[in-house]
């Protein structure tokens, strides 16, 4: 026996799909929407395109296509695989409170990547209690960096955290933040208004950049944490914040403990010894082995046998940070330090001092910049070094340099005029010398004697392997 449906019932189902269609054609992808209970639920892929006042533009409409629904939404969920929301999507949603977002989300209120006249949520943003985006910290700086601050006017922002609602990030309320070597920059408003967050962590490693008014507005922000170097950061970032910042005082933070434009609080960690050299430089061990020093000028030199400064302390440093500024590396600065694995030499250093690394049989690679103009007797004897670029403007090479080292290539500007006795002696493993000027220049230059093993390696003058001496 077959059923009758009843005519009250098929009008409802009727008008329930009616009261359900599709997005405009304005919107790319496939996309569609429907509300239930004060819920608008947006599904598909593609981008929700711009909505609004009438435009010459082919990707405007004029209206949205919940507009009767406007005063009866609270909540939108947007699905995964949406990657874009456009402008006045949800302008007029008065009584909008919390918003999903899905990880595959790109952007939102931008016209072409260009700013534009309305953000995708202005007026609804006055009662936007909740964000929920449902991928990781990092994505959502992405999206907060190409949109957050496009355009600021009498109806709001286009940064969707302009009335400080709470920001849940994959299901929780975000607190705390931390930047890796992966993160990327902050751009201008990247954490404006995230009244939640207590606590920022950056890295060691972290490469990126912190842009104006990043944190502005961050008003429960109390400890930063920097955990190496100081990167760059504007001056108007921490605008408003009164916070305790936590470093570890590296050559690179020299001139930067600043305000930020806040009420910060600057507290040195890590440093298990410090004190002065000379008149005008300043050194602390680190807890992880680095020795920092910053000033400006020369490096005294440090007599033979001397337990001065970090001389006594040669054991537990593992790398050595010079800031810039310091002019020279003094006379057996760093020599017999063992354990010495890396060193940063900044581009201000003219000279480096006679066994200035002498016997650090760990140490092996730096970087030298231009600027360098010597390299004094012994610097680098019995280093472990296996390949080295000298920079241009080097001009002296001196007396056993880099006697005993365990290079197998050099690269040598034709700025060097002399290069000393026995200066590549026992380099038993050079194989490779690329200098940069022609045969003639190279012949020009004035050897020592004892040079044996530079010069019996390949000779690469402008790219041509000759081999050839004298």
């Amino acid at each position: 026996m077959k059923r009758k449906i009843p005519l009250c019932f098929a009008l409802v189902l009727i008008l329930s799909v009616l009261l359900i269609p599709n997005l405009s054609a304005s919107a790319a992808g496939n996309i569609s929407w429907s509300v239930e209970d004060g819920v608008l639920t947006i599904t598909g892929t593609g981008y929700i395109g711009h909505y609004g006042f009438a435009s010459s533009r082919s990707d405007y409409t004029t209206t949205v296509p919940w507009e009767d629904y406007e005063n009866e939404i609270t909540s939108v969920v947007v699905g995964e695989g949406i990657t874009y929301i456009g402008n006045l999507a949800f302008h007029y949603l008065n009584n909008l409170t919390e918003i999903t977002l899905p990880s595959t989300l790109t952007g939102y209120s931008l016209g072409d990547n260009e700013p534009t006249v309305y953000s995708a949520f202005s007026f609804s943003q006055n009662q936007l209690k909740r964000i929920n985006w449902n991928g990781t910290l990092d994505q959502w700086i992405r999206v907060q960096n190409r949109c957050a601050s496009y355009y600021w006017g009498a109806e709001g922002s286009s940064n969707l955290m302009y009335c400080s609602p709470d920001l849940y990030v994959n299901g929780n309320l975000l607190t705390e933040a931390m930047l890796n070597a992966d993160s990327p920059s902050l751009a201008r408003d990247a954490f404006y208004n995230c009244k939640d967050l207590t606590t920022l962590t950056v890295e060691d490693g972290y490469s990126g950049s912190i842009g104006i008014y990043a944190f502005q507005g961050c008003q429960n922000l109390q400890t930063i944490n920097f955990e190496g170097d100081a990167p760059n950061i504007d001056a108007y970032a921490f605008g408003g914040i009164t916070a305790t910042v936590n470093y570890i005082p590296y050559a690179s933070w020299e001139g930067k403990v600043q305000s930020y434009g806040g009420n910060l609080t600057w507290v040195e960690q890590g440093v298990t010894t410090r004190g002065l050299w000379g008149d005008n430089l300043s050194w602390k061990l680190m807890e992880d082995g680095t020795l920092s020093i910053t000033g400006e000028g020369e490096m005294d030199d440090f007599p033979v046998g001397s337990t001065e400064a970090w001389s006594a302390l040669k054991d537990n440093i593992l790398a050595v940070d010079i800031g810039n500024g310091v002019t020279s590396i003094g006379s057996r600065a760093f020599s017999d330090c063992d354990n010495l694995e890396t060193i940063s030499v900044p581009a201000s250093i003219v000279n480096i001092g006679t066994e200035a690394f002498y016997g650090c049989n760990n140490l092996t690679s730096l970087t030298l910049h231009e600027g360098l103009e010597s390299i004094g007797e012994h610097a680098f004897h019995g280093c472990a070094l296996t390949e080295l670029s000298l920079p241009d403007g080097v001009e002296t090479i001196g007396i056993c340099a880099f006697m005993g080292t365990n290079l197998t290539s050099i690269s040598i500007p034709v700025s060097v005029t002399a290069i000393g006795l026995q200066a590549f002696y026992d380099c038993s493993n050079l194989t490779d010398v690329y200098y940069a000027g022609t045969l003639a220049q190279w012949n020009a230059i004035d050897f020592g004697q004892n040079n044996y093993y530079l010069l019996r390696a390949t000779l690469h003058c402008n790219g041509i392997a000759s081999g050839v001496w004298g």
